[in-house]
């Protein structure tokens, strides 16, 4: 099989919201395929956090107006929609922005104003949200549903969703403000025809470009190995082998690795990478472990000591496995003896005789054969 040239990645520039990256040599073509595919990936599937709905009490008018404040319900909106917020919670949360009485002339009051909710982390508590009008002494209370998600997600597709008593808004979850990438041509030894992959990442502060980039690459590597392991032939087995595929039990992935009592190193690298419940882990194979930032293989190793010490089944090497239950690790089982061997290793028309070793698979159908027969 002939090998095919993998390239190196440099890091060239880093800033906390913004790094650049370079990758060569690629063979021909290779540097548009991994463009295009780690840009979308970029932009449209990785995990973030956003306001999905608000709510002013008392309401604004029918013209979306409210006498407390100079701005309409419009301008809210627009305001709060810059909010960049980090957030790695399964339900939804409140933040309120209140004010009981209004002091005498203008005030402006920005998102550090807000009370968050547990779990939420502002990244711009600068942005300004309401500004009040002068003289008004009327409570004003400003209510902001918070949840998690990836990609672009319209206000029409969450109307079921959302409260009652809140107005759902536009969300953009994506933490990833905008991608960039060039192809350029680069050589290796004498061909000139090879590529090199200018990639620039601008974050919104709640990711590190560069893990932004890992778990981009982590999803496209996860699709691929879908590819890699199907096989035609499944389907014509499925009427003679009965297929288990195991699945996580609910209840795994709503108990916390808080739980597991981890060193911090080991916990930071699992959080830093979302990873937030037990169900998550025992999805992952070690391989898929190690590639985590700062975690290895003594990381790797308190993990599965503190799955064991819990009674869970933790993950192998191999493809991933799943845990079909809250099951003990279970007892190694002993292997049963070996019969001895023969000097004769098959019997009359081909097939092995009973008590000799089996040395392949056609030895094996043999006896299954011979075992019809006589009964």
């Amino acid at each position: 099989m002939l090998d095919i040239t993998l390239p190196e990645i440099e890091q060239t520039a880093t800033e906390p919201d913004y790094a650049r990256f370079k990758m060569e040599p690629l063979e021909p073509g290779w540097g548009t395929t991994l463009g295009v595919a780690l840009k979308k990936i970029l932009l449209n599937s990785l995990p973030g956090a956003a306001v999905t709905a608000i709510k002013l009490d008392p309401a604004p008018d029918d013209e979306g107006r409210l006498p407390q404040i100079e701005e309409d319900l419009i301008d809210v909106i627009l305001n709060v929609k810059q909010l960049r917020l980090r957030y790695r919670g399964d339900e939804p949360q409140r933040m309120v922005l209140h004010t009981s009485t209004f002091p005498n002339g203008r005030r402006v009051l920005t998102a550090a104003d807000a009370e968050l909710a547990d779990g939420v982390e502002l990244m711009n508590p600068e942005v300004e949200l309401i500004t009040l009008n002068k003289g008004h002494r009327d409570a004003l209370n400003v209510e902001l549903m918070v949840e998690r998600g990836y990609g672009y997600s319209p206000a029409e597709a969450r109307m079921d969703s959302t409260p009652l008593d809140m107005v759902p808004i536009d969300a953009m979850y994506s933490p990833i403000s905008k991608v960039n990438y060039v192809v350029e041509r680069t050589r290796l030894g004498q061909r000139t025809d090879y590529d090199r992959l200018i990639l620039e990442i601008w974050t919104d502060g709640t990711i590190e470009p560069v893990e932004a980039l890992r778990q981009a690459a982590q999803i496209l590597t996860k699709h691929g190995q879908i590819i890699a392991g199907f096989s035609g032939g499944l389907y014509e087995l499925a009427d003679e082998v009965e297929v288990h595929v195991p699945s996580v039990v609910p209840e795994l992935e709503r108990i916390p690795i808080d739980s597991l009592d981890l060193t911090s190193r080991t916990f930071n690298a699992l959080k830093r990478a979302y990873i937030d419940t037990i169900g998550q882990v025992l999805t992952m194979n070690d391989s898929d472990l190690r590639s985590l930032r700062n975690f290895g293989d003594k990381a790797l190793d308190e993990l599965h000591q503190k799955l064991q010490a819990k009674g869970y089944e933790p993950a192998t090497g191999g493809a991933s496995v799943s845990v079909s239950g809250l099951l003990p690790a279970r007892a190694p089982v002993e292997p049963e003896p070996v019969a001895p061997v023969e000097d004769e290793t098959k019997g009359r028309r081909g097939k092995p005789k009973k008590g000799t070793r089996l040395t392949s698979l056609s030895d094996l159908a043999a006896l299954a054969d011979m075992n019809e027969d006589e009964e």
